[in-house]
């Protein structure tokens, strides 16, 4: 059995027949791989189903036909393409939701605002304090808020408005009395 060496300078075109010459062309552009097989490429060299089962048995269960790495090869890269678009549109996504969770969290923080401006108007009005002072209670609950509401009650002076010194109702005009009212009225002004 002789040995085969293959010098790193060694051009195909220069040995290859006519019936080969555009095999190589082919081969480049990924043409006609369906057809490569080892009995066509060897030709009519002698021990030529020794040589092809000896190659066989050295590639093993390894050996993949050109047709079938070329179809895997294809879905490979495919599904390469596939991964980096659904990478993509993950980040945006994932960009996306950074944004909604940011919009969810401000607009639970108003939310939360507008509950406790209510509650101290709530608690305000039950005690009687006015409503302007209504947005200086302090506290995070309704306990904390009513418990500063009822210490500012005590020091808010609650007294009923006094009556006023005389009375704005109009004077009744007429009757028997109405000359002596009048006359008491002028006296009074000054």
């Amino acid at each position: 059995m002789g040995c085969f060496f293959i010098h790193k300078n060694y051009r195909p075109l220069d040995s290859v027949g006519p019936q080969y010459e555009d095999w190589l062309d082919k081969k480049d552009s990924g043409e006609g791989d369906e057809n490569m097989d080892l009995s066509r490429i060897l030709g009519d060299i002698e021990n030529k189903d020794e040589l092809i089962r000896q190659i066989e048995a050295e590639l093993g269960k390894e050996f993949v036909p050109r047709t079938e790495f070329n179809a895997k090869n294809t879905e490979v890269k495919s599904l390469e393409k596939q991964l980096g678009e659904l990478n993509s549109s993950m980040d945006a996504l994932a960009k996306e939701k950074g944004t909604h969770e940011q919009v969810v969290q401000e607009l639970t923080g108003k939310v939360k605002n507008y509950e406790t401006a209510s509650l101290k108007t709530r608690v305000a009005h039950e005690l009687g304090i006015p409503l302007d002072l209504a947005g200086r209670l302090t506290g995070e609950d309704e306990k904390q808020i009513r418990e500063d509401a009822e210490m500012l009650a005590k020091l808010i002076d609650r007294k009923p408005a006094p009556p006023p010194l005389r009375s704005n109702e109009p004077q009744a005009t007429g009757g028997k009395d109405s000359a002596y009212k009048a006359l008491l009225n002028s006296l009074k002004g000054e």
